[in-house]
């Protein structure tokens, strides 16, 4: 059995050498989806054992990603404006620039009581989810071309 300390060596190293440039940050974060541990609780016990199922599931997300599967396809989940959201590889994953334009549709919705948002395209869904979560009088439609994409975000 690994500890959690060589199995986030070990990621890194093969990250690394997979040419991923931000390789043990990688590595840890599929450390901390996989096995659920904090940094602080990590830096408590870096040598605490991971179960034979932890440890292949862990090396399984570091093969996924070394092959330069996209970080959040693995985990399948990307954060956007402070909430989680799925993702695969039917939608695009969320970029944080992208949180610009809901800011800037948020201080145009503003002088509107009860707004109405159709969001085209919708993919994951987190532009819309995200408008009528912060305007909670606001109501809207996300319409996309694919099924599977529409899959993901409901």
């Amino acid at each position: 059995m690994s500890t959690r300390r060589d199995l986030w060596e070990e990621g890194t190293a093969l990250l690394k050498e997979s040419g991923i440039e931000e390789a043990r940050l990688d590595a840890w974060l599929l450390l901390e989806y996989r096995l659920g541990v904090s940094r602080s609780s990590y830096w408590l016990d870096p040598d605490r054992l991971v179960s034979k199922e932890e440890e292949t599931q862990v090396r399984d997300l570091f093969r996924l990603r070394a092959k330069r599967i996209p970080l959040q396809y693995v985990t399948g989940e990307a954060w956007f404006y402070g909430r989680r959201f799925l993702v695969n590889e039917n939608v695009l994953i969320p970029r944080q620039d992208t949180e610009i334009l809901v800011e800037e549709a948020l201080k145009r919705l503003s002088e509107q009581k009860t707004p109405f948002v159709l969001d085209l395209c919708t993919g994951s869904g987190c532009i819309l989810i995200t408008l009528l979560k912060e305007r909670e009088d606001a109501s809207g439609l996300g319409v996309d071309i694919s099924g599977k994409a529409l899959d993901i975000a409901r």
